[in-house]
């Protein structure tokens, strides 16, 4: 399954969150208290991945020379914090996963211990084979006082042939 075989990728890609909007990578809409939305501003990106001049979305489109790709916010690499874990609180984010019915693609999002490089839990990870737009959460509560990653990826599965999925991830939020 996809966990195994890209948990290199885990260690590698990381995402720090943080729910009281920690800096620069969030924005905080007039009238919402309760939601926290996440920008692309400080997201490190893979070839084949176009974050929007807003940096409100990012379209990972699949590449024939990799097996994923991959959009990232790594403070332990020098990236900018932007949020973390609180209880009551969920990541959201709406994704548009589109591939051709022979394509053997999956697109995930992992929650990562940063001090460890493995996944937090299987209630931290989202995967979704089939093709099609939805909104998806991750539960942030059991993180609270825990340093946090995430990585939206899109990966190439084994036996995939053809090289034409893409998602586009849009609207992350914290609430």
């Amino acid at each position: 399954m996809f966990k195994s075989y890209y948990a290199t990728s885990i260690v590698a890609l990381l995402v720090m969150l943080s729910a009281c909007g920690g800096g620069g990578g969030s924005d905080n809409p007039p009238g919402s208290d309760n939601e926290t939305s996440i920008l692309f501003t400080h997201f490190r990106s893979d070839q084949g991945v176009v974050i929007s001049s807003a940096s409100a979305s990012a379209t990972l489109t699949e590449n024939s020379e990799y097996s994923s790709v991959s959009v990232v916010n790594d403070p332990g690499v020098g990236d900018e914090q932007v949020i973390s874990p609180a209880s009551g609180k969920s990541l959201f984010f709406d994704y548009d996963f589109q591939k051709e019915n022979d394509d053997q693609d999956e697109f995930g999002v992992f929650l990562v211990d940063v001090t460890s490089g493995s996944s937090l839990s299987e209630s931290a990870e989202f995967f979704v084979q089939e093709a099609g737009a939805n909104e998806a959460s991750i539960d942030l509560s059991n993180y609270v006082d825990t340093q946090i990653g995430v990585q939206f990826q899109l990966a190439s599965l084994p036996g995939d042939a053809a090289s034409g999925s893409s998602v586009v991830i849009k609207n992350i939020r914290i609430k």
